[in-house]
């Protein structure tokens, strides 16, 4: 509400104060408020909505009243704290060849050595089982070849494309922007970018729904990069897909509300 005191009205009088809004207005509405004056007072005057922009607003307020100037008040929209509604960082996920590191590991029977490039497992989502999945914190998680590897997956093969969808947001109780990070890294050397692309399911609008992912300098020298897709209108019921063009890893898949 924007709430403001008024004196030396005439009693029993109807006005309508009227409001102008500028500054990080976004996701505000302020509708025109009538009144039944009395001699003083105060008035309540409603603000709806959630605001989408940090920074300040400014509100001109005209009070309707005779001979009465117009009123103007400031006031701050904060970055708030964000809330995370989806963390995934492969942590239960321990065999195979670290590629990323470029360093040998272990098979899953957990004594035979493997060479960086050896996957610690079947494709996680369409021949492990429910069991594996649920004991690797992967419930609700959809995809289709990815592999698991020490603290990280593997998406693809050499003759098919990998990707990887998210739980539906269910966190939520409203629509709401939100923000997916998370880290890759290509699989192959520096002449072969990989393209990564996102797409939203149930709802939402991705800033970006495509990314290119350097190559390595070599096998042995990889760089993880962390990507960002901002996600507008997001609700309880969105998925978001990451996919790649040829092999990747990923790791620390996280989705959270903006804090505004």
């Amino acid at each position: 509400f924007i709430a403001f005191f008024y004196s030396i009205a005439y009693a029993g009088q109807s006005y309508t104060a009227t409001v102008t809004m500028t500054g990080s207005s976004n996701g505000l509405t302020v509708a025109d408020y009538t009144y039944t004056a009395d001699v003083s007072g105060i008035i309540n005057i409603p603000v709806v909505g959630i605001p989408t922009t940090a920074g300040t607003v400014t509100f001109d307020i005209s009070t309707g009243l005779p001979n009465a100037k117009n009123l103007t008040v400031s006031t701050i929209i904060a970055n708030g704290e964000k809330e995370t509604l989806i963390y995934q960082n492969f942590s239960k996920f321990v065999y195979g060849g670290d590629d990323a590191n470029y360093l040998s590991g272990l098979n899953k029977d957990g004594v035979t050595v493997v060479t960086p490039r050896t996957d610690g497992s079947n494709d996680v989502f369409s021949t492990e089982t429910q069991d594996y999945r649920d004991a690797h914190e992967m419930t609700g998680w959809s995809g289709s070849k990815a592999y698991e590897r020490p603290g990280y997956l593997k998406m693809g093969t050499g003759s098919a494309n990998g990707y990887i969808t998210t739980p539906a947001l269910s966190a939520m109780t409203e629509t709401q922007d939100v923000i997916l990070t998370f880290d890759a890294m290509n699989w192959d050397q520096i002449s072969a970018v990989t393209a990564l692309t996102f797409t939203v399911n149930g709802g939402g609008t991705p800033d970006i729904t495509t990314y290119n992912l350097p190559g390595r300098v070599s096998d042995a020298a990889g760089t993880w990069s962390t990507i960002t897709v901002n996600i507008k209108n997001a609700t309880p019921s969105t998925t978001i897909k990451i996919a790649g063009g040829a092999r990747f890893l990923i790791d620390n898949i996280k989705v959270t509300t903006t804090g505004l």
